[in-house]
């Protein structure tokens, strides 16, 4: 019995449930190309390029929902080449495993995940709270439900923090994409929040109940 236990404790968790990998993403030209994906799932692409044209900057969005074949695989053609200064993710919505595609030219900063925070709503929706950002664009997945996203300026209606103050937005006020339903009022373990900050090319990202 006792050569019995100790061939258990040294075998491998044969029967622990495989985490699957996070997928990976690639940028060529105004192709993006993502794989591992769950195959025939969803992805959601998001993202952003900072362009400059007679010597003005605007900053181009990307929140979009798209279709993974039955190899796990997916692409995204973009209107045009992005500029250098670019981030693109895919997030897989059935796992929400991300996938990120720097930019080019540099200059990404990833944040830690308590760069922001989500405030818990009483007796109202949950609030996104950033302190760093002028701007911000946010993803936000729910594995096998849903995703949502939102772009705001410090100076947006939405924004419902006073002069001075983080910038905080409720989360029920965030746009659904694809087939996903209305946003929810509150965050659930498990949920992804991806924050940009497009002037500064930061991002932070967390997995609600995970300690970031």
């Amino acid at each position: 019995m006792r050569t019995l236990c100790l061939i258990l404790l040294l075998a491998p968790p044969a029967l622990a449930a495989a985490v699957a990998p996070d997928p990976t993403l690639q940028l060529a030209g105004a192709k993006l190309t993502a794989q591992g994906l769950t195959p025939g799932g969803q992805v959601v692409w998001f993202g952003l390029s900072r362009e400059t044209a007679d010597y003005a900057e605007r900053i181009v969005p990307l929140a979009a929902m798209g279709q993974a074949d039955s190899q796990g695989r997916a692409q995204l053609t973009l209107v045009q080449p992005p500029a250098r200064l670019s981030l693109w993710m895919a997030v897989d919505l059935a796992t929400a495993g991300a996938a990120l595609a720097p930019p080019a030219g540099g200059g990404l900063r990833e944040l830690p995940g308590g760069a922001f925070r989500v405030a818990p709503g009483s007796g109202a929706a949950d609030r996104l709270e950033d302190a760093a950002a002028e701007a911000i664009e946010v993803l936000w997945v729910r594995p096998g439900t849903g995703a949502w996203t939102l772009e705001m300026a410090a100076d947006s209606p939405r924004n419902l923090g006073a002069a001075g103050s983080p910038l905080q937005f409720a989360l029920d006020q965030m746009r659904p994409l694809g087939a996903s339903p209305a946003a929810p009022s509150h965050v659930a373990a498990g949920d992804k929040v991806l924050v940009i900050h497009p002037r500064r090319m930061e991002l932070a990202r967390t997995t609600i109940g995970v300690a970031p």
